[in-house]
């Protein structure tokens, strides 16, 4: 699929898709340099796509929700963290 079906798919923005995608949050098949590049995306990257953009609709930067939504332990530790302390602020 290429960026404008994978923004619809995933619930954000085409500009979004574009931006995550140089700065390598988003992986496409083809890689390209510079604005205006098509690039197509694997299904599963329309997947971490639309779980970025749910993430980075509750609060999330970017880049932090691209590394939670990759698996990254440390990221996701910092997460856990953060919501916890909320929870505990809110109470």
């Amino acid at each position: 699929m290429n960026g404008r079906e994978l923004a619809e798919h995933a619930g954000i923005t085409y500009r979004q898709a574009d931006y995550w995608s140089r700065a390598g949050w988003l992986r496409p098949l083809n890689p390209g340099c510079g604005n205006g590049h098509q690039r197509d995306y694997s299904p599963t990257e329309a997947v971490v796509a639309a779980r970025m953009g749910r993430l980075v609709r509750a609060g999330l930067e970017p880049a932090v929700a691209a590394a939670v939504v990759r698996g990254d332990a440390r990221a996701i530790a910092t997460l856990e963290s953060a919501l916890e302390s909320a929870l505990r602020w809110s109470a």
